[in-house]
């Protein structure tokens, strides 16, 4: 607000991981100072992006930063402020972000830049550099935690309470990070505990001089996010998972991520496919059906927090073997991505779109007792068949309309059923 109202004419920029988080974090903000203050903002959109306008004519861009590439909208405009909020949830942009986008936007009227957010779970990268002075100079830093907030009275009794519930004391790391505002590592904040030891393969995966290997791909399908692509091996008689590789891509059309996964099928026959096919899932795996003959498992249904403790059991057994490079962004990115407040999920301002492809692929090499008679192999005429007869059934239960091209499943009404015949 101080910004805006000494520099009438110009204009200041808000980031945070995405637009709509922005928006969330300082919107409400200009609307509350608006109404104590009488210099209010209006919000508007220009060429998509939000703007708060004030009566002087300064307006703030309010505008999401989630990658490297997306960090190019803000090259040339001229700048008198700029602040980036949840920097370390942009650890893998940040620093070119700062230095090589925001500061020659700021030339022209030198402006001033902010970066801020809570500590990471791991005491490394950009963010962390610049606020301790380890590895680089330090920037000017100020520190606060809850307590310090004059609007939150209850604060104390609040966190006092926070603490008895989560079996929290002054000494836990996600104690002494979330709320005091310090560098430590959590270790215990982080989905998935990915340990070296443990779990990493140097090289390229080999499947020479062992038979009997089959394959998963798991893939997170993205429109405005990326889309993701993790491959698994597993041979049925060992409890060892290697991730062959992991790969994600920006601004991918359903036709694009339907080339990327016939090109995975031409390297690696027999291979299951499993996606989220909720959500614009859907449309995807629609148009892969009908135009490639691309048939894709549902990710498995269970919660995703029992999806991740799954994960998480087969990480610290061992039994999950992970090959660097080619699967190094993952890596990566399980190093940084930590729980959400409630401990359910993942935290919503870090990247998690190889996360979600790697247990969609992990959970679907995994082998679940379901009461019944085996499953074919996957691959195979017959485990095709059983597929589309349990797609039958649920047609016939819904009573839905359900068409499939190029040898799938025809419902035309309940009751019409065409199936191919076994080869």
């Amino acid at each position: 607000m101080t910004t805006a109202a000494r520099n009438p004419g110009q204009q200041s920029v808000f980031i945070a991981i995405s637009a709509a988080r922005a928006n969330d974090i300082i919107g409400r903000a200009f609307h509350v100072l608006g109404d104590s203050t009488g210099f209010r903002a209006r919000s508007t959109k220009r060429d998509g992006q939000l703007y708060f306008e004030f009566p002087n004519g300064h307006a703030v861009w309010v505008a999401g930063c989630k990658n490297r590439a997306d960090a190019e909208k803000f090259r040339g405009s001229p700048l008198c402020g700029a602040a980036v909020d949840e920097s370390d949830s942009m650890r893998g942009h940040l620093e070119y972000l700062s230095e090589e986008v925001l500061e020659p936007a700021l030339l022209d009227e030198d402006g001033w830049l902010a970066l801020t957010g809570t500590p990471g779970v791991t005491p490394t990268g950009y963010f962390h550099a610049i606020t301790t002075g380890e590895g680089c100079q330090k920037w000017p830093t100020f520190n606060w935690t809850v307590l310090d907030n004059p609007f939150l009275p209850h604060a104390r009794e609040w966190l006092a309470e926070k603490c008895r519930r989560m079996g929290l004391d002054p000494t836990s790391p996600s104690y002494l990070r979330e709320w005091l505002g310090q560098w430590v590592l959590d270790v215990e904040s982080l989905c998935y505990p990915y340990n070296a030891a443990l779990n990493h393969e140097f090289g390229a995966f080999n499947d020479e001089g062992k038979p009997g290997w089959r394959y998963v791909l798991g893939v997170d399908l993205g429109v405005n996010d990326p889309c993701a692509f993790v491959l698994v091996a597993y041979r049925p008689e060992s409890p060892e998972l290697h991730i062959v590789e992991a790969t994600q891509a920006d601004g991918l059309s359903p036709s694009g991520a339907a080339a990327r996964v016939l090109q995975y099928r031409e390297r690696f026959p027999g291979l299951r496919i499993v996606a989220d096919t909720g959500g614009q899932g859907k449309a995807f795996v629609e148009e892969w059906i009908q135009r490639f003959g691309l048939p894709a498992e549902p990710a498995y249904k269970l919660g995703v927090a029992g999806q991740i403790a799954l994960v998480t059991g087969l990480l610290r057994s061992g039994s999950v073997k992970v090959h660097s490079p080619a699967a190094s962004d993952l890596i990566a990115e399980w190093m940084l991505l930590p729980f959400n407040s409630d401990r359910d999920g993942h935290d919503s301002g870090y990247a998690d779109h190889l996360s979600d492809a790697a247990r969609y692929a992990i959970l679907a090499a995994q082998p679940r007792y379901t009461g019944e008679q085996e499953d074919p192999e996957p691959g195979t005429v017959e485990f095709t068949r059983r597929q589309l007869e349990r797609e039958r059934e649920a047609a016939f239960k819904r009573g839905s309309k359900i068409r499939r091209t190029r040898g799938g499943l025809y419902v035309v009404e309940p009751g019409e059923i065409w199936l191919p015949k076994a080869a």
